[in-house]
Parts: C-alpha cells; sequence; structure tokens
C-alpha cells in the first residue's frame, strides 16, 4: 500500500509526490535541509478490513540543520510561527498532519516573496513540475484557509485501498 494522493482541503487536491516534489524545491530554495520518508505507523481505523497499518511520509531534518521537531509539530501543532513560515508547511506529515488557519496567511506571505522566483528557475529540474504556477496555487489555497478561519487537516487516498479519514489532532 502506498500513499497516492493527498487533499489539503481548500488548498490542493492531487498527487502526494507532485506535493512532495514542491516542497523539496520550496526546501531547496530556504536552505532548509531535510528529506521524505515514507514511514509506516499502526492506525486505528476500525475493524477489518480497515488497514492496521498505513505508509506516511514525513520529514526527516538534516542534522546540520539544528532543528529538533516534535511529534505535534509534525502534525501542524505550533505555539508560535517559526522564524519561517514556511517550515510548517516543509514538515507536516502526509497525511494527517493540520494547516492550522492562524498560521496559514504568514505561509501564504512567505510564498509570495517566492512566486516569482519560482516561475523564473522552473526549468524542468523538478520534472513535470510548474514551480510558478504551483507555488501560486498553494498561495491562493493558504489564503483561502486563514480567510476561512478554519484548519485543514490532510487526508490521503492509498493504492491499493482507497481514502480513509484519519482523525487528525487538536491543535488548541
Amino acid at each position: 500500500m502506498w500513499l497516492d494522493e493527498i487533499e489539503i482541503p481548500n488548498c490542493y487536491y492531487g498527487r502526494a509526490s507532485k506535493f512532495v516534489d514542491w516542497r523539496c524545491a520550496i526546501a531547496a530554495m530556504t536552505g532548509i535541509s531535510l528529506r521524505y520518508v515514507t514511514v509506516e505507523r499502526p492506525v486505528s481505523l476500525g475493524p477489518a478490513p480497515a488497514p492496521q497499518r498505513l505508509p506516511f511520509i514525513e520529514a526527516e531534518m538534516a542534522p546540520e540543520s539544528g532543528v529538533a521537531l516534535t511529534p505535534l509539530q509534525r502534525l501542524g501543532a505550533w505555539e508560535a510561527l517559526p522564524p519561517d513560515p514556511l517550515l510548517i508547511l516543509l514538515v507536516l506529515t502526509l497525511p494527517g498532519g493540520t494547516i492550522r488557519y492562524r498560521f496559514a496567511g504568514a505561509m501564504a506571505e512567505r510564498l509570495g516573496e517566492m512566486t516569482e522566483l519560482m516561475y523564473g528557475i522552473d526549468d524542468g529540474t523538478w520534472g513535470s513540475l510548474d514551480l510558478g504556477r504551483f507555488t501560486a496555487a498553494i498561495r491562493a489555497g493558504l489564503r483561502r484557509i486563514a480567510a476561512g478561519e478554519k484548519d485543514s487537516l490532510i487526508q490521503g487516498g492509498f493504492e491499493p485501498g482507497g481514502w480513509w479519514i484519519l482523525p487528525g489532532i487538536d491543535c488548541d
């Protein structure tokens, strides 16, 4: 079983791999050293035939980054904005992470600083991903999350197996 698609309500619906590729580009542009790994975790989604384990994509910080993440931060529960608000977006676990509306505006603002640059560097290095358009679309989605004043829980579609609704965390 693998994570095929994700949905970030009001922000993004599509291939998980495309979103991860975009996050790798954003991490490179911001100088945040990380890589993404797939980890299998136990889940409680109900009796069989519901899966008992699912794969999740998590950020693994490079030791030289000096960033130590808590499990709750990986799920979106930050007490305050880090120096670069995009760190929150970059380290969210897929699926199961939550974009908190109170930080979404700051993330959108930070992406706004990068959007023009992302259009300029989109030279095919990142495969078929159009960095400029993708960045602009995520920025618009983050603005919608902020304006709606409702947190956005990332859900996932798995192959084979379909969509499983994850409970998320209580961020407040």
